[in-house]
């Protein structure tokens, strides 16, 4: 209304990028938290360009404040108009607190980001 973005405007943005780097994480990790020992995630790209994206650097992360817990990377072509699952994701057991789990793709010249806040319980 008055040209000032809605505070969802910026995930709607992400949503609908041609590229996507896809994080599947069960809703308890984000909202309640549960185990760590419980988690198991999902990485996935999304390439709804009618080409295909060859060489593309998927990068991913969980980070806690002062601690990074897992990182990767994988380099792999992206077929047309298709999503491909790059990774699952584990954590260590005994995990507690916040944390955030970062994905990027680097194709084309351009940088794809993702992120969701994680929350680990006993």
């Amino acid at each position: 209304y008055w040209r000032i973005p809605k505070p969802g405007a910026g995930a709607l943005k992400r949503a609908y990028e041609p590229v996507l780097p896809a994080l599947v994480v069960p809703w308890r990790f984000m909202w309640q938290g549960a185990p760590s020992a419980d988690f198991s995630g999902k990485l996935f790209v999304v390439n709804d360009h009618g080409h295909p994206m060859g060489k593309a650097l998927v990068k991913w992360e969980i980070r806690g404040r002062r601690d990074l817990i897992l990182r990767g990377s994988r380099r792999l072509s992206i077929p047309a108009d298709s999503s491909v699952e790059v990774s699952g994701l584990r954590v260590p057991p005994g995990l507690t607190g916040g944390y955030r789990l970062t994905a990027s793709i680097t194709a084309g010249g351009r940088t794809f980001r993702n992120a969701v806040d994680l929350l680990f319980r006993n």
